[in-house]
């Protein structure tokens, strides 16, 4: 720990660790429907870094200079981390196949062409049993109330 750091109050410290350790705390992960912990700490600092907003924030104002030279540089640095994470993994997924095709290149795009194309990659895509009607069943019950409503 620096000597400076010592005199970090006990939240920003905490904040720090946490950015270091934890950074699906302040950036989403896997699920898109969970809210990270410390969201509301993620848009304020992004909003630091851009400039803009840091008035709203009353408890910037509270920190040190030196606390808040640390907030921005470990925030940048897991953010720095997190960006180059995503290009390794972009970088390790399997090749997806191309829109646009060589053979489309220099052909004028029509209405026929892009129909055709699209029944043709649904057929490869779908499996024809998909495609078939299924067979509706109905228990007794079901069959009871489907016969007094259509009886009414």
């Amino acid at each position: 720990m620096k000597p400076t750091e010592k005199e970090f109050c006990q939240g920003v410290k905490i904040l720090l660790e946490r950015m270091q350790n934890n950074p699906e705390d302040f950036v989403g992960g896997d699920d898109p429907y969970k809210a990270p912990k410390f969201e509301m700490f993620a848009d304020l600092m992004n909003d630091v870094i851009r400039g803009e907003r840091v008035k709203n924030w009353q408890d910037w104002y509270l920190f040190t200079k030196a606390e808040q030279s640390a907030l921005i540089q470990t925030y940048k640095n897991m953010m720095r981390a997190r960006f180059d994470q995503g290009i390794i993994r972009t970088l390790l997924e399997e090749p997806v196949q191309p829109i646009i095709k060589k053979e489309y290149y220099d052909k004028p795009l029509t209405i026929d062409r892009i129909t055709r194309e699209a029944l043709e990659t649904l057929e490869k895509e779908f499996d024809k049993e998909m495609l078939q009607p299924k067979q509706f069943l109905l228990n007794a019950t079901q069959w009871n109330l489907a016969n007094k409503l259509a009886k009414k």
